[in-house]
């Protein structure tokens, strides 16, 4: 049975995907033009806790990274890969297909497989993912708030925010009502009465990082700890991420600290 994958990346931090399009396209396709095409999804940013994408949107493959919530501890590196049976609709006769058949095969011949110990890490972890994930969506929700009322903030990216152009489209996909994940971006405005040039917005952008005591500069997510980093750094020259956005995932620490530290970045005082 011959496949071609049609590559579905997560929400990111500028727009909402629907997914349920994208599962359409591949069967459009398929169909079309007389090959099983395949969607694929990446659920790393939120887990299968709040994003349950096989059976209730129809997507066939899901991967991600076990590193990020699923172990939550910042002490383990692994990845998780999930398939499911669907018809097959143009080859293999129309009968059902098992997806996780060639992954394993894969595994089995090329290796992959995890330590026993990397294992216990990992079942740790789901032990704690709900608990974990309600205190990340809390805390992230808060946040967000108080970044979309702070006038030092011109661009909120969370699609838990009513104010987000996907926000309707994000909530009719999620699993949990009111739990939107822990990832978000800002974009920052240059000090009050100052220029608006970019590279001087982007100096400004560090300032405010430097300040910060409780967050991180890290390129990472998912973990007890809260991260922030400066994209357009962490990507290169080549970058098309704006000079002024700021990624953070929010950890598991009391929210009036991880307010307060932004709130005393933020401010003149500190500058």
């Amino acid at each position: 049975m011959r496949h071609f994958l049609l590559l579905l990346l997560p929400h990111s931090f500028l727009q909402v995907i629907d997914v349920r399009a994208i599962v359409a396209l591949a069967r459009h396709y398929s169909k079309k033009h007389g090959k099983d095409f395949l969607s694929i999804l990446d659920t790393t940013w939120h887990s299968p806790f709040l994003l349950q994408a096989l059976l209730p949107l129809g997507i066939d493959i899901t991967y991600g990274s076990a590193t990020k919530f699923l172990g939550g501890h910042s002490d383990l590196l692994a990845g998780v890969i999930t398939g499911r049976k669907r018809k097959a609709l143009v080859s293999g006769g129309g009968g059902m297909v098992d997806l996780e058949i060639p992954v394993r095969h894969l595994q089995q011949t090329m290796g992959g497989g995890l330590a026993p110990f990397d294992c216990w890490l990992l079942l740790r972890g789901l032990k704690t993912l709900p608990c974990r994930m309600r205190t990340h969506c809390e805390n992230a929700q808060k946040l967000s708030r108080f970044f979309e009322t702070h006038p030092r903030i011109s661009v909120v990216h969370f699609p838990g925010l009513e104010s987000h152009p996907g926000h309707g489209l994000h909530r009719a996909m999620m699993r949990k009502e009111g739990m939107d994940g822990s990832m978000l971006s800002i974009q920052m405005k240059g000090e009050e009465g100052g220029t608006e040039d970019e590279t001087a917005v982007e100096e400004e952008v560090f300032k405010v990082l430097a300040r910060l005591k409780i967050f991180r500069r890290a390129t990472s997510l998912g973990a007890t700890e809260s991260l922030c980093e400066h994209r357009r750094s962490v990507e290169g020259p080549m970058s098309q991420t704006p000079r002024n956005l700021v990624r953070i995932s929010v950890g598991l620490e009391g929210y009036e600290d991880l307010e307060e530290d932004w709130r005393q970045a933020l401010s003149e005082e500190g500058s």
